[in-house]
């Protein structure tokens, strides 16, 4: 048989042996399409273990204690290095007035280095955070909050009065090792050895870190923590580097020595365009205003000048421009997207009217006396500012713009209220929560209504929703706060914003949720993945 099918192969001209040998090939690429296609129909992708992640960040850390990190760096590698006390509790029991919160631990818990975990680190660390001399950001949360052990995976907190989001504050502390800090005074713990070389109980541990000889660090090297108490991570190393300047992280993007970045602030031009990056954006609770000074200068009194001055911008321009798409105008402090309203409320739609601001303006007859218009000198904030002031001065409105240095806005311009005009960004760490930026006892220096707004309304109603009111009837009694608030113009509501995260395409598990720090984009980075395998279904 192989003989004759030899010389009938022969037999044939060279012609026919190519027509045979190009069929032949066009039999076999169509069997390996057809397998392919019933391996790609009756198969899927799935994260697996290993491979390494790298995410640039401008600034370095300094002090790596989530108590007291002060820097966006300090935050980031905390949030990698400690859980979030959500993840080491098994329970949680809160008394009939939600005063009390029994917490019961999970046991078995451990730090990284292998020593156990227990009640009495966290109480260690919130009377950590409740000590003035710690300068804790967090101090304001506990001020008035008292903790008991009651076992070795069980303690209590007792609250003056009811909080209805203590909650969400409790579940987000990250505990320190009291075996470590504990004889450290609280005005050593940036000069410990364990600022930079922490001892965590998170998803990564610390490897270790590279500083120039200036002592810049440009990198921190974590790598999976076989002793965390959540899921454990898919990528097994993680990088975080650090660059002093925003083209310094761009080209680094770009060459693809990090596959990521963060920012509060839309990405130039030139991030957009790197191929193979997509940009994610994170729901946030945090919007931009113009927050007006009245005692500071009695000429914004003028209810009519204040309006007119909301009634010139162009909200819609300012997102599409300025802030680069991202965003959406707003008219009042309620975050829309975080909200869904009863159809019996609303909340304040931004309007624009040139012609009916310079109407009021001519009413309010004001003279041609100048504001002060106080700017963080920050690129996107100056263009903002640029855009006011335009609109501004087409209405007949004078404005001179102060940039000040983002370093000397708290202390030289907020904590003074030296302001006529004050661009200012406010972030809220419980979205239905205004009592801090508008209630009038937060009006003194150290507090954070800019507005120095009152309305005894409003003051009201800010309370109940932080003390008595359950989930399902607060955004009720936010649209009527919101709605009293922007009737009374003590602002003008620019645009709410969500955090922008720029990386490859080829990170997986990534998904978006709604955070309160920037911090918080790592809560889900167990999930996320960087090499991934085929199974048949």
């Amino acid at each position: 048989m192989g003989s004759y099918f030899g010389e009938l192969v022969h037999a044939w001209s060279a012609g026919e042996r190519r027509l045979v040998r190009v069929a032949l090939a066009g039999a076999l690429l169509a069997a390996i399409a057809w397998i392919w296609l019933m391996v790609s129909e009756h198969s899927i992708f799935i994260p697996v273990a290993g491979g390494a992640y790298a995410e640039g960040i401008l600034g370095q850390p300094t002090n790596i204690n989530p108590l007291i990190a002060g820097t966006p760096a300090d935050q980031d590698v905390a949030a990698l290095v400690f859980s979030p006390l959500q993840t080491l509790t098994e329970n949680v029991d809160v008394s009939a007035d939600s005063r009390v919160y029994r917490v019961t631990l999970r046991e078995d818990l451990v730090w990284d280095d292998g020593e156990p975990l227990t009640s009495d680190d966290v109480l260690f660390s919130i009377r950590l955070i409740q000590n003035p001399a710690a300068h804790s950001p967090l101090f304001r949360n506990w001020e008035q909050v008292t903790v008991e052990r009651v076992s070795a995976l069980q303690f209590l907190v007792t609250l003056r009065d009811p909080y209805v989001f203590f909650g969400e504050h409790l579940a987000a502390v990250r505990v320190l090792p009291q075996h470590i800090y504990g004889a450290v005074p609280p005005e050593n713990f940036s000069l410990s050895s364990y600022a930079l070389r922490p001892v965590g109980n998170g998803p990564y541990r610390v490897r270790n870190f590279v500083a120039r000889n200036d002592g810049f660090i440009t990198e921190y090297r974590l790598t999976r923590n076989d002793r965390y108490a959540g899921p454990r991570p898919f990528i097994e190393d993680f990088a975080l580097r650090f660059y002093e300047t925003e083209a310094e992280l761009q080209g680094a993007l770009r060459l693809r020595e990090v596959q990521g970045t963060g920012s509060l602030m839309p990405f130039p031009a030139a991030f957009r365009d790197i191929p193979g990056i997509q940009i994610s954006e994170f729901p946030m609770a945090r919007y931009y205003a113009v927050f007006f000074n009245q005692v500071n200068n009695p000429m914004l009194k003028s209810r009519n000048l204040r309006e007119a001055l909301s009634l010139a911008i162009d909200r819609t321009k300012l997102v599409a421009g300025v802030f680069a798409g991202h965003g959406e105008p707003i008219a009042s402090p309620v975050v829309p997207a975080f909200f869904d309203m009863p159809a019996s409320t609303t909340l304040p739609k931004p309007s624009f009217d040139p012609e009916q601001a310079r109407a009021l303006l001519a009413a309010a007859n004001i003279g041609t006396t100048t504001l002060t218009f106080a700017v963080p000198k920050t690129p996107i904030l100056e263009a903002t500012a640029r855009l006011l002031q335009e609109a501004w001065t087409a209405i007949g409105v004078s404005v001179t713009v102060v940039p000040v240095e983002p370093s000397a806005l708290a202390t030289d311009v907020v904590r003074t209220r030296n302001y006529d005009l004050l661009l200012f960004g406010n972030i809220l760490a419980d979205p239905a929560d205004l009592f801090p930026f508008w209630h009038s006892s937060q009006r003194s220096a150290g507090g954070a209504n800019l507005a120095l707004y009152e309305n005894v309304e409003v003051d009201a109603a800010l309370e109940r929703i932080r003390q008595t009111l359950p989930a399902n009837e607060r955004p009720a009694e936010l649209s009527r706060a919101a709605n009293r608030i922007a009737a009374d113009i003590p602002a003008v509501f620019l645009v709410s914003m969500p955090y922008l995260y720029a990386h490859t395409e080829r990170l997986g598990g990534f998904s978006p949720q709604r955070i309160t720090m920037p911090a918080d984009r790592f809560a889900g980075v167990a999930r996320w993945s960087v090499t991934r395998a085929r199974i048949l279904e």
